[in-house]
């Protein structure tokens, strides 16, 4: 995993609970993610981190087991972001907000256990190509965005739109790992400039009405 993700953060965690040293007891290496199930299998790497659906593609091929879901590590962690330049987003507020607005109404629409099928149906058409991948890819989604009778409810992705807020206790938690995973130094102005990424107050601003479109097309392309 690349080292200044939030797998690489779950992982050096996971180790130190353990008892093992990331820095010390084994090598962390990258590996981009669709290649790591066959170099567990070859031998190339002893485990992975990575987010999904790479981890069931490695069980199912019977190369390795899934021993924890991520959010059994470090519940709610924080992942993808809204990113773009200050400069820009001082300069646009409102097309920051219709940005914003979008991912919130796209975060309600998604939570929607009515619009499961759509969702996963919009996804791997959006993202996979090969048929075969398509029907694997909708199984494993399926599973993640909702997991089977008697699954731990840790296992299930969030899609509200709270988890989608621009929330600075996750930028505290992000510094905290950098710190020490030796990557920065724990410095007060360090820590500032990390909490001063993070803009919710640009992320809240109201966007006036729907700007998210939810009639859908889910009918094949050409």
């Amino acid at each position: 995993m690349f080292p200044f993700s939030s797998h690489h953060y779950q992982l050096r965690l996971w180790l130190a609970a353990g008892g093992i040293d990331p820095d010390a007891d084994l090598r962390l290496m990258v590996t981009p993610p669709p290649f790591m199930a066959a170099s567990l299998a070859n031998g190339s790497i002893d485990g992975f981190c990575v987010g999904a659906p790479w981890n069931s593609v490695a069980a199912q091929a019977g190369a390795g087991r899934i021993l924890h879901a991520s959010r059994e590590i470090v519940a709610n962690c924080p992942e993808k972001v809204l990113a773009l330049r200050a400069g820009f987003a001082l300069a646009n507020r409102p097309c920051v907000s219709a940005l914003s607005a979008a991912i919130r109404e796209a975060a309600d629409w998604s939570a929607d256990p009515a619009h499961l099928d759509a969702l996963v149906e919009l996804l791997v058409k959006a993202a996979i190509t090969q048929q075969e991948w398509a029907r694997i890819s909708a199984a494993l989604l399926r599973d993640i965005l909702a997991p089977r009778s008697g699954a731990s409810p840790l296992a299930t992705l969030r899609l509200d739109r709270e988890a989608t807020r621009a929330n600075r206790d996750h930028a505290r938690w992000l510094f905290r790992q950098m710190v020490d995973a030796h990557q920065v130094v724990s410095l007060p102005e360090n820590e500032a400039i990390a909490l001063s990424v993070y803009r919710p107050d640009l992320g809240d601003a109201p966007a006036g009405p729907s700007v998210l479109p939810l009639d859908l097309d889910l009918s094949p392309g050409p």
